[in-house]
């Protein structure tokens, strides 16, 4: 291939033979043409023979010019595209801190990247040697231009960073091979980075480059966490508070820890922070206000570090304290016990219950068919108010109904819808006390086809004797089963110490939504277990089913299991006041108030929701009054959750840190909250985003990044090394464009046909042909 330089247009010629055999074989083609014409054509004139050899010479000079093969290159498509440069900019809240400059200590990270490598200068000099594209990122990268105006209204507040989640999307995307760069300060909120994520994004083939900035410090931090091991409480009841010091940087420091019920101190004690004083406990006495069925309480504890003024002080503390809400009523938990043939289990059960002080039980038994007795607490509030027949209203007056046997004497046939309704529509606590509530009678039958959907499990036919009891998984989890005395013991260790079950109704299924608690098993049935006690959640309530006879044998117990001697007490009052309190109502509710959360982040939205027993729609107008940190109060009106749904739903958001109080009034008919008494719950907004709580940066992040993709890791100041690089890259992506014949079109035919065909024409003519 050469190039002939006085052509127009850097003409290159590809001859398909050597250029001297092209030449010396068109060279003897003319001699031998130019001889046949002059001996062939002695009779035309001279004129003649002198076009006729122009014409042939024409034709073999278009020839020759095939046979050296014209080719052009086409300059427009030589020129390779730029490669992409894809810029991730962080944006989350540790890029507001202001140590990237030492030379300027107001310009945050922020605005040190972007006045370094985004000003027009460079963003000019980067267009001319790349395609790039601008990803801001916090939570998640998000695509933007490169204008001036937008770059400046960019703002560090994301709340986290998802630094390697946003490089893998960007940098994984189909794209050419081109650049990806990296404006961070290193932070991410998911930790560092894992080796195969490195390795996924070495295999695109693309060098990540990344321009560190922030300093590096260990910050020293303390944070409290706490929470109550009840969340709901009987006035005078007595629960436990925990608390957990997590520090860093502050080992063998000393520090205050302060518990504040509202605004009043009631317990402060100093600790020195190490391991061993990681975890505190305070004991709280519930007390409710005067007048007030239901009260919210707001404990909050709060630690400080004694020695602040001899060494380095936090440099975040919003996480020093933490707060705790507790809901005190007055109320007791209203229980009905019935039971159609008394036995020793009814008796034990009716005797723990009765004498709980925070329970108000009803008890009616079956003497004889169409004869019944009640017993009443004689502390009732309505100690004459007729109970039976036992009608709906009447039946929704009580948190917990406990069925024994032969309940169909008071809930039989049709009547066993009653039940039903209590739990779902009610938000009701249903307890089965000796397994199987009713008799295989009529009545019975058509009752317990209204019962079964409600029930963890599904009834047999044999009966099974002499059980031993195990406890699961999620018994020895469920605080049914924590038997706390002087000294906590395992609920293993207590279960398989106490007489097993005598009987029970075999059980056929249970169903997927139940909880087991307690299993049981017989040794002649070759040790195959079913569950023995088990709960599940229907509606708004929940159901506990104990599936055997003989659990009262725990009451009777012998000499030598007296440190088990209160295990039966523990076990039932606790269940009562366990379902009495997990349900949609409270003891003695009609309406109630709860959120989706207790604590949030700064305008994170919490759902309140207010739910109604039986409220006609009229009726009833929720309204809910918000009052922020600050004093100031907003009000909002819940929406309907749907057309027959007897619940209400708001949104709040609270931007302020601190804590927010709910208040719920009726503006309706029924008036179903007391004016002077509304309903009232509490959240408390944190920030306890750790883009605030540990700000330092972290360039090994980015630096492994660059050197598992073959990228670098730059200063501020070195923005021309990736220009640079960006250059090379162009210039080696320049396209080896083949050169094409430029013989392939109709005017070269068209020419050599024309001159062939003329000399044709005038041999003709002159009588050569």
């Amino acid at each position: 291939m050469f190039e002939w330089p006085s052509l127009p247009g850097a003409m290159l010629y590809r001859p398909p033979l050597p250029m001297m055999m092209v030449i010396i074989g068109l060279g003897l083609a003319a001699l031998v043409w130019g001889w046949l014409y002059l001996r062939r054509s002695s009779e035309a004139g001279a004129g003649r023979r002198g076009v006729l050899i122009a014409c042939r010479v024409a034709a073999l000079v278009v020839l020759l010019w095939l046979l050296l093969g014209p080719s052009a290159i086409d300059n427009a498509g030589s020129r390779a595209t730029p490669p992409t440069l894809d810029i991730l900019l962080d944006t989350s809240a540790s890029m507001a801190q202001t140590d990237a400059r030492p030379d300027d200590p107001t310009a945050t990270r922020l605005d040190a990247v972007r006045n370094a490598w985004l000003n027009p200068d460079n963003l000019a000099q980067l267009d001319a040697v790349s395609r790039p594209r601008l990803y801001a990122f916090d939570r998640s990268p998000r695509a933007l231009t490169l204008s001036p105006a937008q770059l400046a209204n960019l703002e560090a507040v994301g709340d986290r960073t998802r630094l390697l989640d946003a490089v893998a999307r960007v940098h994984a995307a189909p794209a050419d091979d081109g650049v990806t760069l990296v404006l961070s300060d290193g932070h991410d909120t998911r930790g560092g980075a894992d080796e195969a994520l490195l390795r996924r994004l070495a295999a695109t083939g693309r060098p990540i480059f990344a321009a560190p900035v922030g300093q590096v410090r260990d910050a020293a931090d303390l944070a409290v966490q706490a929470w109550a091991e009840a969340d709901f409480l009987f006035d005078g009841q007595q629960t436990t508070l925990n608390a957990s010091l997590i520090q860093r940087g502050l080992d063998g420091r000393r520090a205050t820890l302060e518990l504040f019920a509202g605004q009043r101190l009631i317990a402060s004690r100093p600790v020195t922070l190490d391991e061993a004083s990681s975890r505190q406990t305070f004991t709280i006495t519930a007390e409710a206000e005067p007048g007030r069925p239901v009260t919210p309480r707001h404990y909050r504890l709060r630690a400080t570090l004694d020695d602040t003024a001899s060494a380095a002080p936090e440099a975040y503390r919003e996480n020093n304290t933490a707060h705790v809400f507790v809901q005190v009523s007055r109320q007791r938990i209203r229980v009905a016990l019935f039971e159609g043939r008394p036995y020793w289990d009814t008796q034990a059960l009716a005797r723990v219950l009765a004498a709980d002080p925070q329970i108000e039980l009803t008890a009616v038994y079956q003497l004889a068919p169409q004869r019944h007795t009640v017993v009443r607490d004689p502390r009732a509030a309505e100690p004459d108010k007729p109970l039976l027949p036992i009608d709906q209203a009447t039946l929704n007056d009580f948190d917990v109904v406990i069925l024994g046997h032969a309940c169909e004497a008071f809930f039989g046939g049709a009547r066993g819808a009653m039940l039903e309704d209590y739990v779902r529509q009610r938000g009701g606590a249903l307890v089965l006390a000796r397994g199987k509530p009713f008799d295989d009678t009529d009545l019975g039958r058509a009752a317990m086809e209204r019962l079964e959907p409600l029930l963890p499990v599904r009834w047999g036919e044999q009966t099974v004797r002499d059980l031993r009891l195990s406890v699961t998984d999620a018994g020895r989890e469920n605080p049914l089963l924590v038997f706390d005395g002087d000294e906590p013991a395992p609920a293993d260790a207590v279960i398989t110490r106490l007489p097993g079950m005598i009987a029970a109704t075999r059980v056929r299924r249970e169903r997927a939504a139940s909880l087991v608690l307690l299993r049981q098993s017989a040794a002649q049935d070759g040790g195959r277990s079913m569950a023995a006690v088990a709960t599940q959640r229907v509606g708004g309530g929940r159901v506990l089913a104990v599936l055997s006879d003989g659990l009262w044998r725990w009451s009777l117990l012998p000499p030598r299991f007296e440190d088990q001697s209160t295990v039966y007490h523990v076990f039932w009052s606790r269940a009562i006041q366990w379902l009495a309190t997990g349900g949609e109502f409270l003891p003695g509710q009609e309406v109630s108030l709860s959120l989706d959360r207790l604590s949030a982040e700064p305008g994170q939205p919490i759902e309140a929701t207010v739910a109604t027993r039986y409220v006609a729609e009229q009726s009833f107008l929720p309204r809910l009054r918000v009052i922020g940190p600050d004093g100031q109060a907003r009000t909002l009106e819940p929406q309907r959750a749907g057309p027959q749904s007897p619940n209400y739903r708001a949104v709040i958001e609270g931007e302020a840190t601190g804590v927010y109080r709910i208040e719920l009034y009726d503006e309706g008919e029924a008036r179903l909250v007391d004016p002077a008494a509304p309903l009232t719950t509490r959240f408390a907004v944190a920030d306890r985003s750790i883009e605030r709580q540990d700000p330092s940066a972290r360039p090994q992040v980015l630096q492994a990044l660059a050197d598992a993709t073959g990228g670098a890791c730059l200063g501020l100041d070195e923005a021309d090394r990736l220009i640079d690089h960006l250059q090379s890259v162009h210039a080696a992506r320049q396209r080896d464009v083949e050169p094409r014949y430029d013989f392939a079109y109709w005017p070269v035919l068209a020419t050599i046909a024309g001159v062939l065909g003329l000399e044709w024409f005038l041999r003709r003519r002159v009588g050569l042909l």
